[in-house]
């Protein structure tokens, strides 16, 4: 039995990017917490385990190793985001919600679970600490509160370790502009400033490629400014009309929030149009910002992928038949990063 999404669940969803908990893979951060909470609870099997949109994840694990991650329906940690309250099933077999769950039925045959929640300051629950056999059983009082203990030191690690993020990230920031303050007071051309600029986005976010357009006054069609790590067909590809996706920043002059561009239906003829280019997706992009600037000329930095945008006259195909495509015999797709670019050599 599939459990309810909580009330909160556009906000956790939000935490676990904010804390960068989901898809990650294990890196024995927390090894030592599912050890001492199997020993504590005298179970054969421990986990730390993430809840995102459509998966779990498990963090760390002890006692089995063959399980990484899997759908949110079959996940029994999902049942705990409801509240702040341990989860305890003597017998999973004999529960209607999990009776006829594949891992009761199949490997790891669990037949008592336990998990204590792990909350946020704000209340968001990310997912769970939880301890697993292969027996109906029963946990003392002792053994429970031990594992909300245990999910606390989780919750705090995971603090700590977004604190020294930011702490870090502020500090790439203030390296960032002191880098373009510097080439501008040596009267550096005005490309290598954005370049500057451009590298500082890539480095303050690890991960994804940036560039910056440039709006020439009076004009509805942007230019491109620079993008170092960018291929320069995908470059051409973001000079179009304002109506189009990779200038809705500058039209509206706000910033511009693609949490997936595989399922936002403002970008399907676009994709349809880097497949029938011969580009094949190379993974799901999740997210994709592009910030106008306030004063003229608006460049708008990007993250790995182009902007949403209205959608055209030609929903067929993506593309305004009417707008000279800048991509045209290249045999290359448009500026949309569902697709990979070119590695950084």
């Amino acid at each position: 039995m599939q459990a309810p999404p909580p009330p909160n669940e556009a906000q956790r969803l939000k935490a676990t990017e904010d804390y960068a908990v989901n898809g990650q893979p294990s890196d024995g951060e927390f090894d030592a917490v599912v050890a001492l909470a199997a020993e504590i609870c005298e179970t054969p099997i421990a986990v730390v385990s993430f809840i995102g949109e459509t998966e779990m994840w498990l963090r760390a694990s002890h006692g089995y190793r063959d399980w990484s991650t899997s759908p949110r329906e079959q996940s029994f940690c999902a049942h705990n985001l409801q509240g702040s309250d341990l989860l305890v099933v003597p017998d999973a077999a004999a529960d209607p919600r999990f009776a006829q769950n594949p891992f009761v039925t199949g490997a790891p045959n669990i037949r008592f679970y336990a998990s204590a929640p792990i909350i946020t300051r704000t209340g968001e629950t990310l997912g769970a600490l939880c301890v697993i056999d292969r027996v109906p059983r029963q946990l003392a009082e002792r053994q429970l509160a031990a594992l909300s203990v245990l999910s606390r030191q989780v919750m705090t690690a995971l603090e700590l370790r977004r604190e020294l993020t930011e702490r870090k990230r502020a500090e790439t920031l203030k390296g960032v502009e002191a880098r373009a303050l510097e080439s501008i007071s040596e009267d550096q051309p005005l490309p290598e400033v954005l370049r500057l600029i451009a590298l500082g986005v890539e480095e303050i976010m690890p991960e994804t490629i940036a560039s910056i357009m440039l709006l020439e006054p009076g004009s509805p069609v942007p230019q491109p400014g620079v993008a170092p790590h960018l291929p320069e067909t995908l470059q051409r590809a973001g000079a179009v009309p304002a109506t189009a996706a990779a200038a809705t920043a500058l039209a509206h002059r706000r910033p511009v929030v693609v949490t997936d561009i595989e399922a936002d239906g403002d970008w399907a003829g676009q994709r349809e149009l880097a497949r029938s280019h011969g580009c094949a997706p190379a993974g799901r992009c999740r997210r994709s910002i592009r910030r106008a600037m306030r004063s003229p000329p608006s460049p708008c930095t990007t993250g790995k992928s182009a902007s949403r945008g209205r959608r055209n006259s030609n929903p067929s195909d993506g593309w305004d038949a009417s707008w000279p495509s800048p991509w045209s015999g290249s045999g290359k797709p448009p500026n949309c990063a569902c697709w990979k670019p070119a590695s950084r050599a």
